[in-house]
């Protein structure tokens, strides 16, 4: 994550925000698809964290639901096993 993201960029980043991101970040790594994602998917993705970031719950799960991609990435690595727990984990 150092390389993606240096650390003077989470300046001013509330403690929530940076265990949000840390999470996403895990999440991201254990789905490994996110590079073939359209440009379109990834802004979604970019949304749906900030919201999970602000902490309006009903609004970030409708939206999760919404991203057709991140959900069939999710599904594809919850039959992984041993992962689904690790990763509802992190989307919660």
């Amino acid at each position: 994550m150092k390389k993606q993201l240096p650390a003077s960029a989470l300046k001013g980043v509330i403690r929530y925000q940076q265990e949000v991101l840390v999470n996403w970040s895990l999440l991201l790594n254990v789905l490994g698809d996110v590079e073939k994602w359209s440009a379109f998917q990834k802004k979604m993705l970019v949304n749906l964290i900030k919201l999970k970031q602000t902490r309006k719950e009903r609004d970030y799960l409708l939206q999760l639901q919404k991203h057709n991609r991140l959900w069939h990435s999710l599904k594809k690595a919850g039959n992984i096993k041993g992962k689904w727990a690790f990763v509802q984990g992190l989307l919660i």
